[in-house]
């Protein structure tokens, strides 16, 4: 009987009666590996996928239970969901064999897959979910896996503390520092203590600082530090580098200015001041020279205004400034040369006027320079000869002494 059916199917490959005689004939004499041959015979000569799951199921249950080969088992069921995406007693057996095995990864992906379809809510899915990224962080050593399951946790819960946690760890594995960085944003925002809150952003600046290289965003993750500590000295040294890297006086003026002193402030530019060409010098030396003026330092203030003058011996900026400090500091030798500076750049007469009776005064009463004096005093008034001029006073009493010698 066996052989005659056995030709029939020579003939006619697909002939059902033949093959539903077989099957009856070998299962009854148990002959497994002939069966399995009529049963893969039987799925390509079907009509639907009905019939063909049938046909899968048959089989994965005679590897398994016959012959112990999980591995021709798996294909079917496999090829189960690949006919019923949505097949959860497949999804059961595989995750049983898949587990069996130690394959992880598979043994995940399908599981997710069955959680989507047996899960009645977001809870009882998160749980559910929550479970499988543990098992991935204990099982698997690739980060990627977990990190699908974690992200997924939260895409439901952003503010999943769990997921938040683990994420972190895997990130930090993986080296997905932007990743990383942003998780730790999420980690501090539900942070409510300020000192965890500090370390926090003690190692998203050193993230966005040393593995991102975002400097702006460095800087602003040390200015939160100060906010929260302001006798934080690793973020003060960080904005303090980065703003002297890129010269940024603003920045440093402000950074001394809301955690340290004046004076330290003034140290600092001073030191910068010699690393400097000529044309950026002049404006930190300005910088510099207004806050010793502002911290009551006139001294240190008249040596910034002197360093312009050497660099630039025509700033009238500068020289108008000196004018003040050497009269209160009774420079008296180094004042006629700034006035002289100040009186180039000026076009307005009476101040120039006003200006050459301050340096003739200075030469007749401070430094006995009679000459000199007098020499000014024709020059305030040779500048407009026909008004009459207060200054014709200061001349003739100067004049009078001279005739005098």
């Amino acid at each position: 009987m066996i052989s005659a059916w056995q030709a029939v199917l020579k003939l006619e490959p697909g002939h059902r009666s033949a093959l539903d005689a077989l099957e009856t004939l070998y299962t009854r004499m148990n002959r497994w590996p002939d069966l399995v041959r009529i049963l893969q015979s039987r799925i390509e000569a079907a009509e639907d996928d009905d019939e063909r799951l049938v046909l899968h199921s048959q089989i994965s249950s005679i590897m398994l239970e016959r012959f112990s080969n999980t591995s021709e088992a798996i294909k079917h069921l496999q090829a189960i969901l690949d006919l019923d995406s949505e097949n959860v007693d497949a999804m059961g057996q595989l995750k049983g064999l898949y587990e069996q095995r130690k394959n992880w990864e598979k043994y995940i992906d399908v599981a997710r897959r069955e959680i989507v379809l047996t899960t009645e809510d977001d809870a009882e899915r998160s749980v559910a979910l929550i479970a499988l990224a543990k098992l991935a962080s204990e099982q698997i050593r690739q980060p990627s896996v977990g990190v699908a399951l974690w992200e997924e946790i939260r895409a439901a819960d952003p503010g999943n503390a769990e997921a938040v946690e683990q994420l972190v760890g895997l990130y930090e594995r993986e080296r997905k520092y932007d990743k990383l960085a942003e998780i730790l944003e999420v980690r501090y925002e539900h942070c409510n203590d300020d000192g965890d809150r500090v370390a926090i952003l003690d190692k998203m600046g050193t993230i966005w600082g040393v593995r991102l290289k975002d400097a702006e965003k460095t800087s602003e993750i040390w200015r939160r530090v100060l906010s929260l500590d302001s006798s934080h000295r690793k973020a003060f040294n960080e904005l303090r580098k980065s703003a002297l890297s890129s010269q940024d006086w603003e920045a440093l003026e402000w950074l001394f200015r809301s955690y340290g002193s004046i004076g330290e402030l003034v140290r600092t530019l001073d030191a910068q001041v010699h690393s400097l060409d000529d044309g950026s010098k002049i404006p930190l030396l300005r910088r510099v020279a207004d806050l010793n003026l502002e911290d009551g330092k006139n001294g240190k203030a008249i040596k910034a205004f002197a360093s312009i003058m050497i660099i630039d011996p025509k700033n009238a900026d500068a020289a108008s400034q000196l004018v003040p400090l050497y009269e209160g500091a009774e420079a008296w030798q180094d004042l006629p040369d700034v006035i002289d500076v100040v009186i180039d750049a000026t076009e307005e007469v009476e101040f120039r006027q006003a200006l050459l009776v301050k340096k003739a005064k200075v030469h007749e009463n401070q430094l006995d320079d009679l000459d000199a004096a007098f020499f000014c005093y024709v020059t305030a008034i040779g500048q407009d000869h026909e008004n009459n001029l207060p200054y014709t006073n200061h001349f003739s009493v100067t004049l009078n002494v001279l005739l005098e010698d």
